[in-house]
């Protein structure tokens, strides 16, 4: 615009042929993103409307709802322990603000951890009372499916996250938009500014581990706030899931079986209930069921040569060998239901 009116941009015949300019509504400032843009022409007001429900937002804690989940952090994975215990694990996340999950009665919704083995809830703080108060409730959670990260570095990211939400509303809101197709182009250039802005923010605070304190059972956890969350997960798992059986066998280990594994599990299981005296219950070959009962049978050891040259089912591990399979405690609980 300097460049355009042969102006030097610093000078008070600049500034007022800019406010000549949007007076005239030829051109219009941006305010969320500082740049001036020529304006086609619009009775419609975006910063008012935006401004307005963004207002009605900051009374809105539940931040995790009002975020899209295109633009929610990805599920963390427990890799290292999932790939020692041939379980993948994974923690769901749950964005909060202090204020939320310091409010009396502030419960983690079940549903949150219903298809994960975990929950990370990361709670964004504004000023250093905050982060006292989000401490203070950290430190009461005992569950130990349960991550808790404090961002210590105040920031500006509930405010952003609302304000796109905000802009998001805009068109549901104000149905007098209709086909304005000028006020709508406005709306999408501050949905994708902020969109990108939310993104960058939550980068920055997941790159800079320093800004996170992580808690865990209650207590502060300092030698995990430098480690990725799939480490401080991994962790969690090896405690929590300490019992748990080592079945490696993608085909079933998983949390949602394939009709194929689904087939095999049947047919392994078929046969060793129809009785079988033979190595690998008599199949053969290299389908899914065999690898099922391999993995499932013959290398728990539940189905082993016992004194014989026969094969059968027994309780597992055999005596006098290590328990590599992890079968005991669940064996032991079986055995109460008898």
């Amino acid at each position: 615009l300097a460049f355009s009116l042969d102006l030097n941009k610093s000078s008070q015949n600049f500034k007022n042929a800019l406010e000549q300019l949007i007076s005239r509504k030829l051109i219009v400032f941006r305010k969320f993103s500082s740049e001036y843009k020529l304006w086609q022409g619009t009775d419609f007001d975006v910063d008012f409307a935006v401004r307005h429900i963004t207002e009605d937002l900051l009374h809105e804690e539940s931040i995790n709802t009002l975020l899209a989940p295109d633009l929610k952090p990805r599920l963390i994975t427990a890799r290292r322990h999932s790939f020692t215990n041939g379980t993948a694990r994974t923690f769901g996340w749950r964005i909060a603000s202090a204020n939320e999950v310091s409010k009396k009665g502030y419960v983690i919704p079940s549903e949150i951890g219903s298809d994960n083995d975990g929950v990370a809830i990361l709670v964004l703080t504004e000023n250093h009372n905050q982060i006292a108060k989000a401490q203070n409730w950290a430190k009461k959670q005992t569950d130990k499916n349960l991550m808790v990260l404090i961002s210590t570095h105040p920031s500006d990211l509930a405010i952003h996250i609302k304000t796109l939400a905000a802009a998001q509303k805009v068109e549901s809101v104000y149905p007098v938009l209709g086909d304005d197709h000028v006020a709508k182009a406005e709306i999408t250039a501050r949905i994708d500014y902020q969109s990108n802005l939310v993104t960058e923010l939550f980068d920055h605070m997941f790159y800079d581990h320093a800004s996170l304190n992580v808690f865990w059972a209650g207590e502060r956890r300092r030698d995990w706030d430098n480690l990725p969350f799939s480490e401080v997960a991994s962790s969690i798992c090896d405690q929590v899931y300490e019992n748990a059986p080592i079945i490696r066998n993608e085909l079933v280990n998983r949390k949602d079986v394939s009709p194929t594994g689904i087939a095999a599990v049947k047919k392994a299981v078929d046969t060793i209930l129809k009785g079988t005296n033979e190595l690998r219950g008599g199949l053969d070959g290299q389908g899914a069921e065999v690898s099922i009962f391999r993995s499932l049978f013959e290398d728990t050891g539940l189905f082993r040569k016992s004194g014989s040259p026969e094969f059968r089912m027994m309780q597992s591990p055999p005596g006098g060998t290590n328990d590599n399979s992890r079968l005991k405690p669940l064996w032991a609980h079986i055995s109460k239901w008898s």
